[in-house]
């Protein structure tokens, strides 16, 4: 109970500090003794284009024909999830194992 009087005078000085310090330099720049600081506006500002960042997963060790179906699947179905994505590509490798003239008995067609 020894510290509450002394956090309380402690906080009511930072609040009067917070109150008091931006008066007295209103006074001072009022009076001359300070110069206001001017924020410096520089006309050669150029707006930066925004670049829509667009997140995909990649498979830098998969043939051409899973990247291939990789991109495909992320780009028609929307599917962001890593584990929906790779639950997919597992489906379609035990199928056809990517073989894409490959038919549904599983002969290659010609």
């Amino acid at each position: 109970m020894g510290r509450l009087p002394f956090i309380i005078a402690t906080s009511l000085v930072v609040i009067t500090g917070k109150i008091i310090s931006p008066m007295i330099v209103e006074t001072l720049i009022a009076m001359g003794f300070l110069i206001p600081q001017q924020p410096s506006l520089d006309p050669t500002v150029i707006p930066i284009p925004v670049v829509e960042y667009k997140a995909s997963w990649k498979c830098p060790d998969c043939s051409e024909s899973e990247q291939y179906v990789l991109g495909q699947l992320q780009e028609k179905t929307k599917i962001t999830d890593r584990n929906a994505l790779a639950t997919n590509m597992g489906n379609i490798k035990q199928g056809s194992k990517f073989i894409l003239n490959i038919r549904a008995s599983g002969t290659t067609g010609g």
